[in-house]
């Protein structure tokens, strides 16, 4: 596990995003729930206009109702960081 850390690490600081955003990647599970992790993944983090964007890819049974339910996962999300680090959630499916 600890080289899918390094490879989300070289991503973020590629993307001059904040380091502990990569905890996204690593620790999607702890972070939203094994429940909620058997039908979404996170795909990417964007940083657009000041905000950082988090874009994930869900199963296609479920893609409204995630988008639907996103200011919850953005809590949760930002719960975590404890911190106000995403402020919108994009729903692709995949």
């Amino acid at each position: 596990m600890r080289g899918l850390s390094n490879i989300a690490e070289s991503l973020i600081k590629e993307s001059n995003l904040d380091p502990t955003v990569s905890d996204v990647f690593v620790k999607w599970d702890q972070i939203v729930g094994k429940e909620v992790s058997k039908y979404i993944e996170p795909h990417k983090v964007v940083k657009m206009n000041g905000s950082n964007i988090l874009i994930v890819k869900s199963k296609d049974c479920c893609a409204t109702e995630i988008q639907h339910n996103s200011l919850q996962l953005i809590e949760k999300l930002n719960s975590y960081f404890q911190n106000d680090l995403f402020s919108v959630i994009r729903v692709i499916q995949g």
